[in-house]
């Protein structure tokens, strides 16, 4: 072990890469740092844009607001974790400037995170925030946004996104990936995913609500959502109670058993519609599950995780799927002894994996279409 630690000290002594001491290796990364950086500057330069709130003096919003660096999730010192090193104040423009600690050494290349909060409207109101990354690379700080960094809805997104899956966008890949204003996508993160994050951050922002509260609450099972993909569901369930009706005429006012007969049957009369999952681009196994799906089968698979050898992370995985649930209504004209299902249900699944329920109620209650 000794012979070991004197080869590689030997090694740096050669490349001149720090004057050597065999007496003192265990601080030898910390002290390299503390030499490279001593004479660079830290201090963190960028602007702030809150626009977009709906507020009669947009300027209002970005000026005086609080910028804080922030040690990640997963930086290298468990202690200083989600801990805040620094702040600074915009000003009249949404410029800011944040002067580190002089003893601050910033870890080479790893990533940091700022955030601007603001409270909307005065006393009482809303708090909220936007983000962005930076990196430092031995010199200087890098961003989302590049050399500059700029803190707005667009990094806001990104910085979203990655924190919600870095297997979309993990911190080092989110620097650099706006230029020129314009985001960089790949075959992870797509075009479809940033723009589901970003409407809901436009959404928020006008709203006076805080985007990274609301998406945070919105993504149980750790995926971008917004409000157009509850519209898409709602719309696949109203495309099949269409298809639902379609088949009663021809099977005198009686609905399928279940799905497969339904498709069956429609697929020969030619009426059936391919139904889009909404969630499907943004979850592998959601795509491996079919968008409409008999009542039973989701209560089963929600309990154990499963569907028909589909092994589910978790119910979110159902996010978006139009359940069926065909029953049977006593009245004079079925109690001839027909025992075809002469009623159904149709519900939808949510982003957490539950009943869709009617928006915008106070005392809200689980979204159903049915010819009843």
């Amino acid at each position: 072990m000794k012979t070991n630690r004197l080869i590689k000290a030997s090694i740096l002594c050669i490349f001149g890469l720090y004057s050597c001491s065999f007496e003192n290796t265990t601080n030898f990364n910390q002290v390299q740092k503390i030499d490279t950086y001593k004479n660079k500057d830290t201090t963190i330069k960028g602007i702030v844009d809150f626009g977009g709130f709906k507020v009669k003096n947009e300027a209002e919003i970005s000026r005086k607001a609080t910028v804080s660096l922030i040690y990640p999730s997963d930086y290298t010192d468990i202690t200083l974790r989600n801990t805040t090193l620094a702040t600074g104040i915009t000003d009249n423009n949404g410029g800011f400037t944040i002067n580190t600690n002089q003893n601050y050494v910033p870890e080479l290349n790893k990533v940091m995170i700022l955030e601007a909060t603001k409270r909307v409207n005065g006393v009482g109101n809303a708090i909220v925030s936007l983000r962005t990354h930076i990196r430092w690379n031995g010199n200087s700080w890098d961003s989302i946004s590049g050399s500059v960094p700029l803190i707005n809805k667009k990094t806001t997104a990104l910085a979203i996104i990655s924190a919600l899956d870095s297997n979309i966008l993990s911190l080092n890949d989110s620097i650099n990936k706006i230029v020129n204003d314009n985001v960089i996508y790949d075959a992870k993160l797509t075009e479809g995913i940033f723009n589901w994050t970003y409407d809901l951050i436009n959404q928020s922002v006008f709203e006076l609500k805080d985007p990274v509260q609301e998406i945070y609450s919105l993504t149980p099972n750790g995926f971008p959502y917004s409000t157009n993909s509850t519209k898409a569901v709602v719309s696949n369930a109203h495309s099949l109670q269409t298809t639902l009706e379609t088949y009663a005429v021809d099977w005198n006012g009686n609905y399928p058993d279940n799905t497969i007969g339904l498709e069956t049957e429609a697929k020969n009369k030619k009426y059936w519609r391919n139904l889009k999952n909404p969630f499907a681009n943004l979850d592998s196994i959601t795509a491996q599950l079919p968008s409409i799906m008999n009542y039973n089968d989701y209560q089963q698979a929600k309990i154990t995780l499963n569907y028909k050898g589909i092994q589910l992370q978790n119910k979110g995985n159902l996010k978006g799927i139009v359940l069926y649930q065909p029953y049977i209504v006593p009245n004079t004209y079925y109690q001839s002894g027909n025992n075809n299902p002469n009623a159904y249900a149709i519900y939808a699944i949510d982003v957490a994996g539950d009943l869709m329920r009617n928006p915008n109620i106070y005392f809200s209650s689980i979204f159903m279409l049915s010819n009843g």
